[in-house]
């Protein structure tokens, strides 16, 4: 039977050195075993562990999942919603244990990836499986606190109904899908979620591993499993844990799972009338639809780009900030301290800043929405941020994305101040990141 990883002595140090070096961390989170996880998956590299750490956390509390009963998780948040309910999965709140490990359910059966993508931006899946993580978050550390063991997570994922062909092609829709969903798992959970036992291979193992190289990397790669028939994990697993369906002693009869013996819900198939409406958003917060003039960027490298949406009060209504690294600084007129602050915020050598009144904007009271669109055509880090005099408060966390069949769009309410939307281009490629966005503050 699958058992946890032993936390050694050495990272159970590793524990109380993090304790010690990073403050602000959930009391909730604050147990030995979750700290030495971290740990364990950063190889004591404390500075990514606070980066990755801080991500997670800001993550939680700006949506609020934080203080949300994990029951709530996929009918209190609405993106969540919209997302879980267009998969097969058993329930999000964890109870299913086999040993000290908890264990999940998801079919692929009737989940159409490149319709789901027509429905829902990809941010959505992308936020939701960071939820769905701190569901087995709390579930392991649950265990935890009960038998004073460390724990763990696991996923069965059956493939049965999934068209392989549509990952043979990295570029398609569904594996791009997989890729930067997985990143999250590999990113922030990969000690939490040791396991993901793959049943009902739709090809060939060699083709498998095959389709596994293009979307994750090899540490994530080593923690599947392929089995050759459901019945198989019983050697692995506690009957008690493993479906009905599989030869085990689970089922669900709460109304949630259909069939009850999937122990898992039956995801709501799409139809053409649900695709994306890009201009319901915009109505929603007082626009008659979505404006018409998209401006165009490119953003190198490494590099990013920035647009601020600022007070009336300030010297320009709305400037936009490319920030670059050239050996030779290039600064238009602007307060000296505030290319300074730039600088020391983001650790560059020069920044270029351009006065944008097509992007300009006035947050000039509270309850005012800012609005975003726009489209790229590869991986950009995404986030938007509140200025608070010297630091940032997050307001929409970063994420890794793309965009696939709907366009990325959201919003938020704001107070009265200045706003910063900051795209990221995170890769090395020479081919430049090209972004189409309209972003705009409504007059209510």
């Amino acid at each position: 039977m699958l058992t946890p990883p032993t936390i050694t002595n050495a990272e159970i140090a590793g524990a109380k050195l993090i304790r010690s070096r990073i403050k602000g961390i959930p009391t909730e989170f604050d147990t030995d075993f979750y700290l030495a996880r971290w740990w364990r998956a950063y190889d004591g590299d404390i500075k990514a562990i606070e980066r990755r750490m801080r991500e997670v956390f800001e993550h939680r509390r700006t949506f609020g999942y934080d203080r949300l009963d994990t029951k709530l998780f996929d009918t209190k948040i609405d993106f969540a919603r919209k997302t879980f309910e267009r998969f097969s999965i058993s329930t999000v709140w964890q109870e299913h244990y086999s040993e000290n490990v908890s264990v999940f359910i998801q079919r692929m059966s009737g989940v159409d990836l490149r319709e789901i993508t027509k429905v829902i931006p990809l941010s959505y899946v992308i936020h939701s499986y960071y939820m769905l993580l701190e569901s087995f978050t709390r579930a392991v550390l649950a265990r935890e606190a009960v038998t004073g063991n460390a724990g763990a997570a696991v996923v069965v994922l059956d493939l049965d109904g999934l068209n392989i062909t549509d990952f043979l092609n990295p570029l398609s829709a569904p594996a791009k899908l997989a890729r930067l969903t997985i990143k999250v798992w590999s990113d922030y959970f990969s000690e939490t979620l040791i396991k993901a036992y793959i049943i009902n291979s739709p090809a060939i193992l060699s083709v498998m591993w095959q389709v596994t190289k293009l979307i994750m990397d090899k540490k994530t790669q080593s923690r599947l499993t392929f089995l050759d028939k459901p019945s198989d994990l019983l050697n692995h697993l506690s009957e008690k844990v493993i479906p009905e369906c599989y030869g085990g002693a689970r089922r669900d009869d709460s109304g949630y799972a259909d069939p009850p013996e999937t122990a898992c819900r039956r995801a709501i198939r799409v139809t053409p009338q649900q695709y994306y409406d890009i201009d319901d958003l915009w109505r929603r917060h007082g626009f008659e639809r979505m404006p018409s003039e998209i401006t165009t960027i490119t953003i190198k490298g490494k590099h990013a780009f920035e647009v601020i949406k600022m007070r009336q009060d300030r010297p320009s209504g709305g400037i936009v900030l490319k920030i670059k690294t050239p050996e030779t600084e290039h600064l238009n007129a602007f307060k000296s301290k505030t290319i300074a602050l730039v600088k020391k915020l983001f650790g560059v050598r020069s920044v270029i800043m351009d006065n944008c009144a097509q992007s300009s904007g006035k947050c000039e009271h509270d309850g005012q929405s800012l609005v975003w669109h726009f489209t790229v055509n590869g991986d950009v880090e995404f986030e938007v941020v509140r200025l608070d005099g010297n630091s940032e408060t997050v307001m929409w966390p970063k994420i890794t994305l793309t965009t696939l069949k709907s366009p990325e769009q959201g919003a938020i309410v704001c107070k009265r101040g200045d706003y910063r939307l900051r795209f990221v281009n995170p890769t090395n490629t020479w081919i430049p990141l090209k972004v189409h966005y309209v972003i705009e503050l409504n007059n209510v």
